[in-house]
């Protein structure tokens, strides 16, 4: 998951350089640690499913 996070910091920090088929490959080979994050941001906010 620190490899997320990296890459969260290139997309806020460095967002006029992206290059988009690095975005599509990472999000295609690290789609289980994306889940992840966002899963732990979840968490971290309190978010609940069953909420809506």
């Amino acid at each position: 998951m620190v490899s997320v996070v990296g890459f969260r910091n290139i997309i806020v920090h460095e967002y006029c350089s992206i290059d988009l088929e690095k975005v599509y490959d990472v999000f295609r080979s690290s789609l289980g640690d994306i889940e992840r994050f966002c899963l732990e941001i979840a968490t971290y906010l309190g978010y609940n499913r069953r909420q809506k």
